[in-house]
């Protein structure tokens, strides 16, 4: 606790001595010329030089999107890549958001925020840890703590390269979210959308639509969704209390049902139940302006995401899995007479909850090999527990001599606490029925209890933005450490840019980007513990270095007319990185896991972008044009625990290296992505037609179909090109003063295109692309 307070103690000390500088500096500067912004400053007071794209609400409302997560709405960024690039024809009912990759990086290396705060699940990061023991611990597989409804949002900005030392936690980008705030006019907007698998179409392979007709759950997995309904509804109202106090109140909730088949009688009987998705978000901000020097911002949000599922064997015994998130946020935003100050406290609450029916399982296997079993193995919950503090002053821009500066100081703190907790034991046992009784098979017990670990982190950082002529330049640092690594790190930023020539310029970049922590490794030993499993070890841990990211770029923007090109150019060393391994015990034959260092990989992204800049007219029609094109070179990395990169494989039936296969592989399924994006309005009938068209290469990997004497056999694939059209068209027509109504229609993958998907880990079928789909879309607003 001594530590906490220290690292509170000089926080708040930077904060006043930076303060204390800027009156020295700008005593001559009138209050007048202060301007307070809204809560999230971070990373915008000299965001000019960053490169970040931005997706507002109107964006949002008008584009084709499935299950209005903020992942949906980021597929035009040629920056960002998605761990499971194309969406699966048999997992149409699933309503998770999906995780990306920002520049080649791996998807827990991607930083959330929201208002300001880090909204990372750091008990996502090395999920498969526990593969083997998941029937007793939630899965929590996501590195976004809530799953916000983007209708409760204001906007999305992607940050991927030249970032702002205000930013850290990350190797690839960061993900910046805004809640809605009252921006002083009363509104009300109602919302519902839906699709069901009878607007669809499935393309699926012959030999495996059997399966896909039968539906049965793979363990507590809905593998098979060939019949599923969405039901999404949201509420969002922005309401002036007084002169200086406005409040903004949103709710929704997104839910979907998903026919399975399930074992309802020992003897053999099946029936059919849903598996069950629901997401339930919820806000309320406050925000008061006092005066013209203060603006107090106050926060409560909440996200529930559940699953109602079973197995295909487990007789009504259904099995709840909840990922839960709460949390407020405190900003107060100051303007100074040498500038502003923003102050931000939050705390938030993340737990991933595993509910069944009971504390005992028993498992038969009767005479004609049927298994069927009744019960669970109980509850628990993994839980993490933020506590944030920081302080931000960007003092107003300044002259001195030819040069104008833009000065941004910042602290932040974060106390972190993870705990496991298991109410009461819990006990399987799995016979065989002879005919004439039962034969004891195995047995399988977890202990209960609670355990947990605590983990802290601080950062400073100090920015310039300077300004010469047609010069900018912008040096800046950031300072982090932690008290479980214990590592002191240095990450320098720079950019700059010179205009020169009226229509281009050139932009360069110099930065470091230190990774997301690993602390919920402490707790994860102590789990194994828990339960009695001593396959877990750390090797090394404090030799650990934390993960980061050097990266160079370098940019050019041209104009030519009424249309802006850019030419972007990236490089990233990235280093360090830590990875779950696992090997054999050569005593006792237990496989035993551990986290060691990763191989360093470097990536090259190449970007090419054009898009007008003010709306080009014909007739009636207002129209809206982007174009990029994204290539991301890079060779394989560690893939996962479990394998050796010196082991011998058979490819193709040549012999190789485990490590040389990969090498042939793209971590990130595509290489290259075109994606186009067009825009019309008819404003003058209240119409948008809004279309994406991405253009992905081939996917190239690798599958194992079989061993040969323990050598295992792969064989090399090509799936081939994929083209998509996603279009969305929204009438919003006025019918009284200010009320209005719409309709939108989005139609996904407009001409039905699909191409043969990645081999399922672990399964022997493969799975087609999504092809056409149908949402209809409702709303309400005034």
């Amino acid at each position: 606790m001594t530590y906490k307070l220290n690292k509170i103690t000089i926080l708040l000390c930077a904060s006043c001595s930076s303060w204390a500088m800027a009156q020295e500096q700008m005593d001559t500067m009138q209050s007048s010329a202060n301007t307070l912004h809204e809560i999230v400053v971070y990373a915008e007071q000299n965001a000019s030089l960053s490169s970040a794209q931005t997706v507002s609400q109107k964006d949002m409302s008008v584009a084709p999107a499935t299950n209005n997560n903020i992942s949906d709405y980021l597929k035009l960024n040629p920056h960002v890549r998605f761990v499971n690039s194309d969406e699966n024809t048999m997992l149409r009912g699933e309503i998770k958001p999906a995780e990306i990759s920002i520049n080649g990086a791996e998807a827990s290396q991607t930083s959330y925020f929201v208002d300001n705060v880090n909204m990372n699940n750091d008990l996502g990061i090395g999920a498969d840890l526990f593969d083997g023991v998941m029937a007793t611990i939630p899965r929590a597989d996501y590195g976004q703590a809530y799953f916000f409804d983007t209708n409760l949002l204001s906007s999305v900005t992607v940050y991927d390269s030249n970032i702002s030392a205000s930013l850290g936690g990350f190797s690839g980008g960061a993900v910046v979210a805004k809640t809605k705030q009252y921006g002083g006019e009363d509104h009300v907007q109602l919302r519902y959308r839906t699709t069901r698998a009878a607007w669809a179409k499935f393309h699926v392979a012959e030999g495996d639509r059997a399966k896909f007709e039968e539906v049965l759950p793979n363990g507590m997995n809905a593998d098979f969704q060939p019949k599923y309904n969405k039901h999404f509804v949201s509420l969002s109202a922005e309401k002036g209390i007084s002169d200086n106090l406005g409040v903004v109140f949103g709710i929704s909730r997104r839910g979907a049902n998903i026919q399975q088949n399930r074992l309802i009688s020992p003897d053999g009987q099946m029936g059919k139940r849903n598996h069950t998705r629901r997401s339930d978000n919820g806000l309320v901000n406050f925000s008061w302006t006092p005066n013209e020097q203060h603006r107090i911002e106050w926060g409560l949000r909440y996200s529930n995401y559940r699953e109602s599922k079973f197995y295909a064997t487990n007789l009504h015994s259904d099995i709840h899995d909840y990922h839960q998130a709460f949390g407020t946020t405190l900003a107060w935003v100051n303007g100074l007479p040498a500038g502003i100050l923003t102050t931000t406290l939050a705390y938030d609450d993340f737990r991933d909850k595993r509910k069944s029916a009971s504390t005992y399982m028993k498992t038969i296997i009767d005479s004609q090999g049927l298994e069927y079993s009744q019960g669970g193995m109980g509850n628990s919950t993994l839980n993490q527990k933020n506590w944030h503090i920081s302080a931000e002053y960007a003092l107003n821009p300044f002259s001195w001599g030819d040069w104008t500066h833009s000065i941004s100081l910042g602290g932040i703190y974060q106390f972190t606490q993870y705990a496991f907790n298991r109410a009461q034991d819990a006990h399987s046992e799995l016979y065989m029925d002879s005919g004439f009784g039962l034969i004891p098979l195995d047995q399988h017990s977890v202990r209960k209890g609670t355990v947990k670990a605590k983990y802290q982190n601080i950062a400073f950082y100090a920015e310039d933005l300077m300004k010469w002529a047609q010069l900018e330049f912008r040096p800046g640092i950031r300072i982090e450490r932690d008290d479980y690594l214990r590592n002191t790190n240095i990450a320098p930023r720079f950019a700059m840019r010179w205009q020169f020539l009226e229509d281009s310029a050139l932009n360069f970049g110099l930065n470091r980007y230190y990774g997301r922590s690993f602390a919920s490794m402490k707790l994860a030993e102590q789990i194994f513990q828990l339960d009695g499993h001593d396959t877990f070890r750390y090797q090394d841990v404090k030799r650990f270095k934390t993960p980061h990211a050097d990266e160079l770029t370098i940019g050019i923007e041209q104009g030519l007319g009424n249309v802006m090109m850019k030419f972007n150019y990236i490089h990233r060393q990235n280093k360090n990185r830590i990875v779950l391994h696992e090997s054999e015990n050569a005593l006792t034959g237990e496989k035993e896991r551990y986290y060691k260092k990763g191989k360093d990989y470097h990536a090259d992204i190449y970007t090419l972008a054009f898009h007008n800049i003010e709306p080009w007219e014909l007739g009636l029609t207002q129209w809206q044009t982007t174009l990029a094109f994204d290539w991301l070179r890079m060779k394989g990395l560690d893939f996962g625990r479990g394998y050796n990169a010196d082991s011998q494989v058979i490819l193709d039936g040549k012999w190789t290296s485990y490590g040389d296969m990969m090498k042939k592989v793209n971590n990130h399924r595509e290489e290259w992505v075109a994606r186009l994006g067009i825009h019309m309005a008819i404003p003058a009938y209240h119409v948008s037609w809004t279309n994406n068209v991405f253009v992905k290469a081939p996917i190239k990997g690798i599958e194992h179909y079989d061993d040969l004497n323990s050598i295992p056999l792969y064989r090399r694939y090509d799936y081939g090109t994929h083209t998509q059209w996603d279009s969305s068209i929204r009438w919003q027509p006025m019918i009284h003063d200010k009320h209005s109504v719409y309709v939108k229609l989005d139609i996904l993958n407009v001409l039905n295109k699909t191409r043969k998907g990645m081999t399922s880990k672990g399964e022997d079928y493969g799975f087609y692309t999504a092809g056409r789909e149908f949402w209809l879309e409702l709303g309400y607003e005034f």
